[in-house]
């Protein structure tokens, strides 16, 4: 773990000491991390004194340099669209029959453009559910609609990937996904049924929505029915311009294949998609607290005028998690990307 000594006391001297005397107390920083280091939080790291890089600066994690002329600490609520306001995906069941996967397939129309992957059906793997992620978006749709938001939910079977190819073009302001992520390196995705053959990272990360185990266990599709393993290079083909921001609740959503050129993976997809801020993990945080967590940070981010301030909010909800559970482990992996 990068946060605890003798490695954080190295990052530190290594990535910060030497721009400590340059930078004033309370400054923003913004950064673009590389390589090994978008696996770090930079204020998250402890000081000579053992208190946070976070206390004495803010930072703003970016992407790329080219976000900086973009970055807000808000999200303009606009109440007079057509799309809902919100979009939310938990509580997903990944054990569906095909025929209800078909079912449910044939409620959207989706454009044949978007529909390219055809893996092989086999695996040894399944996704078992998330019971805090259904309590967690349930929690989050009583915030949003108490403050006039209107809210789409989807739970158990309805989150399917055509659900979420449907936003192509028609993206809500807010997307707040409650799932398993995943990424598997080339070697470890030969194990892997679905995946074997691929070796680009925008195929070997993704998120598992609703019907996603059916790919694992060998089961027959029918025709047209997508399986519900939405890859990071299936987002790179919708357009979400108009997502202020998606809230990626789930494990290891902040991997991916690290180079020189940035990390490869589903924070790519979403910025290449068009959104502008993901919240999103580093490593495998436990389900119950990163319930508590989101549901912190939408009580944080609903204010009493349409202009929310999404890093305060942010910010106070790791403050919240880091006070209740100390170990970096439980809150320094959720970060902020623009």
């Amino acid at each position: 773990m990068f946060y605890e000594r003798p490695y954080a006391k190295e990052i530190f001297r290594l990535l910060w000491q030497p721009f400590q005397g340059h930078v004033k107390e309370g400054a923003t920083v913004y950064y673009v991390p590389s390589q090994l280091f978008f696996q770090v939080a930079l204020e998250a790291i402890p000081m000579e004194d053992g208190s946070l890089l976070g206390e004495h600066y803010r930072f703003v994690r970016l992407s790329s340099a080219r976000e900086i002329v973009k970055v807000s600490d808000t999200i303009p609520i606009d109440l007079t669209g057509t799309n809902p306001n919100a979009v939310l995906y938990g509580g997903l069941q990944y054990d569906i029959e095909p025929k209800l996967m078909a079912e449910e397939s044939s409620k959207y129309d989706v454009p044949s453009l978007l529909v390219l992957r055809d893996g092989v059906l086999r695996g040894d793997s399944i996704y078992r559910e998330l019971p805090e992620t259904e309590k967690e978006v349930e929690a989050i749709k009583e915030i949003l609609e108490a403050h006039r938001l209107s809210v789409k939910k989807y739970i158990g079977p309805y989150g399917t990937e055509e659900s979420f190819v449907s936003l192509n073009n028609c993206p809500p302001q807010i997307l707040h996904i409650a799932t398993h992520g995943f990424y598997y390196t080339p070697d470890a995705a030969k194990e892997v049924g679905y995946l074997r053959g691929y070796t680009d990272a925008m195929s070997l990360s993704g998120l598992v929505l609703s019907g996603g185990n059916a790919v694992w266990q060998n089961k027959e599709l029918p025709d047209g029915v997508l399986g519900g393993i939405l890859t990071a290079a299936d987002i790179t083909r919708l357009n979400l311009e108009g997502v202020e921001m998606a809230v990626l609740s789930a494990c290891q959503t902040g991997q991916g294949k690290a180079t020189s050129e940035g990390l490869f993976g589903l924070q790519r997809a979403f910025k290449k998609a068009g959104v502008k801020t993901i919240v999103m993990t580093l490593w495998s945080v436990s389900d119950v607290v990163t319930k508590e967590f989101m549901v912190k940070f939408y009580e944080n981010l609903a204010g009493k005028s349409f202009v929310w301030n999404k890093r305060h909010a942010f910010e106070q909800a790791k403050s919240y998690i880091r006070t209740k559970y100390p170990d970096p482990f439980y809150w320094a992996g959720f970060v902020m990307l623009d």
